[in-house]
């Protein structure tokens, strides 16, 4: 096994090369590991500001200079964004808020299709086996809603976080497409 491996590293990381691009994954690698929560707006405004230059150079090509085809592109980003935070999130909260008061309905649905369970197919499941599967469903549900609990209140900090990012990102958009060269 050992002369294997050997041979294995001689013949594919012999060179110089090789080498340091195993140095140079393991390091990204790494750093987005550690610093991911960090240089996440950073690679979504890369990624944003890279798509929006080419709204940028179809302005160009309409012959508007480059920096008010950057102002432009930038207002209709900033337009979109402001419509998708007015109108999605609203809507987004309401179907969350339906979900959960629909929640108890289907749990009410949902026993009671188990309750006849014994009766249509009691050769397959008795009614002590389906109590057993009834309270351990229902303790699990009863610790989903206190992680459930505790989650949302943990979450407070990263809901300013998104906060934050939701102001960051444009502003290192607009840089980014201004400073592109």
């Amino acid at each position: 096994m050992k002369n294997v491996l050997k041979g294995w590293v001689s013949r594919y990381i012999s060179s110089e090369e090789s080498i340091l691009l195993l140095v140079v994954i393991a390091v990204t690698f790494l750093s987005i590991v550690f610093f991911g929560s960090i240089l996440g707006p950073l690679f979504a405004s890369i990624v944003i500001a890279f798509l929006l230059q080419g709204v940028v150079n179809k302005f160009r090509k309409l012959g508007i200079s480059e920096s008010f085809s950057v102002y432009v592109t930038f207002l209709l980003f900033l337009c979109a964004l402001i419509l998708l935070l007015i109108f999605v999130l609203p809507l987004l909260g309401k179907q969350m808020s339906l979900l959960v008061a629909e929640l108890p309905n289907a749990a009410s649905r949902v026993r009671d299709i188990l309750s006849d369970l014994p009766e249509q197919y009691g050769e397959y499941i008795t009614k002590e086996q389906l109590e057993l599967v009834m309270l351990s469903a229902s303790e699990k549900i009863g610790s989903l809603v206190e992680q459930l609990f505790s989650f949302s209140i943990a979450g407070l900090p990263s809901i300013l976080a998104v906060g934050v990012y939701v102001l960051l990102v444009p502003v290192l958009v607009f840089f980014f497409l201004i400073d592109k060269d």
